[in-house]
């Protein structure tokens, strides 16, 4: 695939190579599994083409800043499916700026960085899920109704 260099194409993960070789963005989207995800260095960082639907199910990382990326690349995303996963942070979010479908649900997003969200343009998102996260209360419902919390994105 053009925008992987030749040393992502022959990384080993553990003791075995990748078994199918590195994904392809295809019309725009672009499926990366717990192998790939798992790669050293940022992943995300060696996708040079432009990616409008990114589906990391079940990552790992602990911030979508964890997986690279450049800022042109994150801003090209209109939907994001980083469900299942391990996210504990929402840093790197504040890349995503012409997102309209978020789903972050059944990760490990705490309360603090669930209100982040509400600090996202709302008339641009169409669709949000946080449900299953530790985090997911009433308040949290509450506040992103209201559009009070802090900026998307931001850690404190």
């Amino acid at each position: 695939m053009s925008g992987w260099p030749e040393f992502v194409r022959d990384v080993q993960t553990g003791s075995t190579k990748l078994p199918r070789g590195l994904p392809q963005v295809r019309s725009g989207t672009l499926v990366l599994d717990d192998q790939v995800l798992g790669l050293p260095g940022g992943v995300l960082s060696h996708v040079s083409v432009p990616v409008h639907y990114l589906d990391l199910n079940g990552a790992q990382a602990h911030s979508l800043s964890e997986l690279g990326g450049s800022p042109e690349l994150w801003a090209g995303v209109t939907k994001l499916y980083a469900s299942n996963g391990a996210l504990r942070s929402l840093q790197g979010l504040e890349l995503l700026c012409n997102v309209r479908f978020l789903y972050l649900d059944h990760n490990e997003l705490p309360e603090r960085e669930l209100l982040m969200l509400s600090g996202l343009p709302r008339h641009q998102l169409e669709c949000l899920d946080i449900q299953g996260n530790p985090g997911f209360t009433d308040e949290v419902m509450q506040a992103l109704m209201d559009g009070e919390g802090g900026q998307a994105g931001s850690t404190r």
